[in-house]
């Protein structure tokens, strides 16, 4: 019983946990009931009991259930046609390609135009912080690609160094402790909009713009 709200808690208080809440949230009670019965063992306090593991595990896994209960049921009044269009898209997606792969791809590279590589490098580099990680000079251009990091996410921007009218371009980043960020941009003098809503998850988004008519919509996470 002690480690059905140890299985709750663990994905209700931190974001890594609830990627995956059932498999992380028991796999992480297995090893506490582990290091517990180790603990036993060495200071012969107690007894070491294979019975306790099992049990404790299946806790945590009866606690992070009613973790996925809560968040997905109990707080979506349409989670039976959310359930059944899942299954149903499951049951295609097996035979399409990418799918077996799924747990492995991640967009971890986003590409933009650019048209005066000064401002880009001022801009994404020396304002929001984003780390330089190789740039191109293609032979007889005069054209200009940079490679941007931020965490595990690149952007790639690949300046024209011409005069010209682009198109209005978007980049989505998700991210948390938005209060923070928004008033760390206003410091640096990049004007932010008022708080939005997320049409598709219900969460809070801010926005603003940067050179080259690109929108940068940041999403917030749990």
């Amino acid at each position: 019983m002690l480690h059905v709200p140890i299985g709750y808690l663990l994905p209700y208080v931190f974001a890594w946990f609830r990627t995956r809440p059932r498999l992380r949230a028991t796999v992480a009670c297995f090893l506490v009931s582990l290091a517990t019965e180790n603990i036993q063992l060495i200071a012969k306090v107690g007894y070491y009991d294979l019975n306790d593991l099992v049990t404790n595990t299946l806790g945590g896994f009866v606690g992070a259930s009613f973790f996925v209960w809560f968040a997905f049921v109990a707080t979506s009044p349409d989670w039976r046609k959310e359930l059944r269009r899942y299954r149903r898209w499951r049951r295609n997606a097996r035979q399409r390609t990418l799918y077996p792969f799924a747990r492995n791809i991640d967009l971890s590279r986003t590409t933009l135009l650019g048209t005066d590589e000064s401002e880009v490098y001022d801009f994404y580099i020396r304002k929001l912080g984003f780390r330089p990680v190789r740039q191109l000079v293609p032979e007889g251009s005069i054209g200009t690609s940079f490679l941007l990091e931020m965490g595990e996410s690149q952007v790639e921007i690949r300046c024209s160094n011409l005069e010209q009218e682009l198109p209005e371009q978007y980049l989505n980043i998700s991210a948390r402790r938005l209060d923070k960020i928004r008033k760390r941009l206003e410091k640096s003098g990049i004007a932010c909009g008022e708080f939005q809503k997320d049409p598709y998850t219900d969460t809070r988004q801010l926005s603003f713009v940067g050179p080259d008519n690109v929108r940068i919509v940041v999403i917030e996470t749990a």
